[in-house]
């Protein structure tokens, strides 16, 4: 990375916070409530892009539009609910590298299309980070994988795109910074492999963010 990196831009669900399984089962309760039996791992290759766009692939294009506001507002309540009863946790070590990253003055962000009332009940379950700029799904037109989440943050981190990356757990974080025009970073802790984030546009991979912040050093001397 070196010194041409400015800020890094975080993912949250999948990448600082271990919540990928309750969005899996929500959307496969939610789904299952419109008489849908979808298996989880095919909702978990799913997960990473907005709620639009999952069901998108999952329904179909027209019984997405028709069904989708109904079964979005359906999910917000499903996930609040399953938000506060479920134990959560985020990743090791990942507010040593918020505060690493801070030491070396480089700017933080996150960027997640969860809406702000959501992350706002996760923030409250685990102790999160707080970073220079938070952009949530409310913010932008298009969820990932367009680059608008990834853009949103840049111009009010202040930064030029070129000198940020995005971090993410899925292929789709990857193809948003890569459409932004940022390096796409990835780590290990989502439903997907090396190889799908690679192919995605990812040119570092780590297995979770512990491993990224013990690269600090070495990464940005």
């Amino acid at each position: 990375m070196g010194p041409n990196i400015e800020a890094l831009i975080f993912d949250v669900d999948g990448t600082l916070v271990d919540t990928n399984a309750a969005h899996v089962e929500v959307w496969r309760m939610v789904l299952a409530s419109i008489g849908l039996d979808v298996p989880s791992d095919r909702i978990a290759g799913e997960i990473g892009q907005g709620g639009d766009r999952l069901l998108h692939s999952i329904l179909g294009p027209e019984d997405a539009r028709r069904l989708g506001p109904s079964l979005g507002r359906q999910w917000i309540e499903t996930y609040r609910a399953h938000l506060r009863e479920t134990p959560i946790r985020t990743f090791p070590k990942a507010h040593e590298l918020f505060a690493a990253l801070r030491a070396r003055g480089v700017r933080t962000a996150l960027a997640t299309s969860n809406s702000r009332e959501l992350l706002g009940l996760l923030r409250g379950r685990v102790n999160l980070e707080v970073p220079d700029v938070i952009v949530t799904g409310e913010d932008v037109e298009a969820t990932k994988p367009a680059p608008d989440i990834v853009l949103k943050a840049v111009e009010r981190l202040g930064v030029s795109v070129e000198r940020s990356a995005y971090v993410g757990d899925t292929p789709y974080d990857a193809m948003a910074a890569t459409a932004a025009g940022a390096r796409a970073f990835g780590v290990l802790t989502g439903s997907h492999t090396a190889e799908a984030l690679r192919a995605a546009g990812a040119e570092r991979i780590w297995s979770d963010v512990s491993a990224l912040y013990d690269d600090l050093d070495k990464l940005l001397p």
